[in-house]
C-alpha cells in the first residue's frame, strides 16, 4: 500500500477503530497533547 494512501486510511479512523487496550486508548486521547514531538515523529513514519 502507497504510503499516503496508508496515511490517509489511518487519519479517518477514530482511535476507537484503531485498539481497544487501554494503553492506546490513553495514547489516543492523551499522549498526543502532552508528547506533541512524539506524535509528530511518530506520524512520520507512516
Amino acid at each position: 500500500m502507497r504510503s499516503d494512501m496508508k496515511k490517509a486510511y489511518y487519519h479517518q479512523l477514530g482511535p476507537e477503530n484503531i485498539c481497544r487496550c487501554a494503553d492506546c486508548r490513553n495514547y489516543c486521547a492523551r499522549g498526543k497533547a502532552a508528547y506533541p514531538k512524539v506524535a509528530r515523529y511518530l506520524a512520520s513514519l507512516g
